[in-house]
């Protein structure tokens, strides 16, 4: 039954507030809560929508960025405790953030009952935003449901991960490598899990998982972005089914030259001569 009632999530992009669509979800039904929230980053840097600065352009921003400090934790409890409801009791959530939001989030992840496992660095190999000593990683909370999860990487992980942040052709402003949440997934879950991304932006979270085999729930408020995430979902199943068909095309005349040249009374490993 409650496989029924989660096929009209699985695998798509949903448009609209994250905190109302996890709400109808199913409990206990995912197994990796992974995301990258708004950072408050507005407000935290003393701007308003609209306004430039040389740290900071705020006029291509994004929603609920620009919240006061009471009104972000609310909102992030509120995604928080959808988030442990959800989630399996083997489960566990990534949460990226950085150092301004941090002892915030970790205090409300803990208020609502996660277990806090471990601080994880991202380390961009580049520098970014700044003025004095700038800034060159960003933070995950890797937190869990209970005191059992789920963790397939094994023991000789780092908790600092090194891949080269974005720097052109970005499809929004706070956009992750695709090599960074795929390390993360793989880590985590196994084929067919179910990934939730309540804060899907361009769609890098569910196109990780279609390349993994992962299964996905992705939540946009931003029709534009969700256009883009759909878009590129379109793109990569494209990608695969030509690939797909290359293949098919290869191997079909790869079994013909050795059809042939059995019938003809060569050896396989005449083929081989002839084809070097």
């Amino acid at each position: 039954m409650q496989t029924r009632s989660l096929d009209k999530f699985i695998d798509r992009v949903i448009y609209g507030d994250c905190i109302k669509v996890m709400k109808t979800i199913p409990d206990n039904s995912v197994d990796l809560f992974l995301t990258d929230p708004p950072y408050n980053a507005l407000t935290n840097w003393g701007m308003k929508l609209g306004q430039k600065s040389n740290v900071l352009d705020a006029s291509k921003w994004f929603l609920n960025d620009n919240l006061s400090v009471y009104e972000y934790e609310v909102f992030m409890a509120q995604v928080l405790f959808q988030a442990r409801r959800i989630l399996k009791n083997d489960g566990c959530a990534l949460m990226f953030c950085d150092y301004k939001i941090y002892p915030l989030l970790s205090e409300v992840i803990k208020k609502i009952g996660f277990l806090v496992r471990n601080l994880l660095i991202w380390s961009k190999n580049s520098i970014g935003l700044g003025y004095n000593w700038r800034y060159i990683y960003e933070l995950v909370i890797f937190f869990s449901q209970g005191k059992k999860y789920n963790f397939y990487a094994g023991h000789d992980k780092s908790n600092i991960i090194s891949c080269s942040r974005i720097t052109y052709n970005k499809l929004h402003p706070t956009q992750k490598p695709i090599l960074l949440v795929r390390h993360f997934i793989e880590a985590l879950t196994q084929k067919n899990d179910i990934v939730i991304d309540p804060f899907l932006g361009s769609g890098t979270t569910a196109i990780a998982c279609k390349r993994l085999n992962r299964r996905f729930i992705g939540i946009e408020l931003d029709r534009e972005y969700c256009e883009i995430a759909r878009k590129r979902l379109r793109l990569m199943e494209g990608e695969s089914q030509r690939c797909e068909l290359s293949f098919i095309n290869e191997y079909s005349h790869f079994t013909f030259r050795i059809n042939w040249w059995n019938r003809w009374g060569y050896s396989f490993n005449r083929i081989a001569e002839v084809s070097d």
